[in-house]
């Protein structure tokens, strides 16, 4: 039942991550627009955050911050997109 907890914190992450990008002004639209337009990357970024608790909770680290983080930095990584050209960033 904590897996639930988990992965809801984790998802908050992720939600976290596009609020801030929002605040910077580094996205435009709403989250449904955002999803719409980069669902290949979105899709990525989810496959991410569930392996990365998959791993963490193997490891018996698992817990709100950390799966927190883990989404954050599953979307951080993989969703990569300038919104202004909705063209790829180059990553360095």
């Amino acid at each position: 039942m904590d897996i639930i907890f988990y992965i809801g914190s984790a998802f908050i992450g992720m939600l976290a991550h596009f609020l801030k990008k929002k605040i910077k002004g580094q996205t435009f639209g709403e989250f449904k627009d955002w999803i719409g337009s980069h669902f290949k990357e979105t899709v990525l970024a989810v496959i991410g955050t569930i392996v990365g608790l998959f791993v963490l909770n193997a490891d018996s680290s698992l817990g709100f911050m950390s799966s927190f983080l883990a989404g954050y930095a599953a979307d951080s990584a993989l969703n990569k997109w300038d919104d202004k050209s909705f063209t790829k960033k180059e990553v360095k």
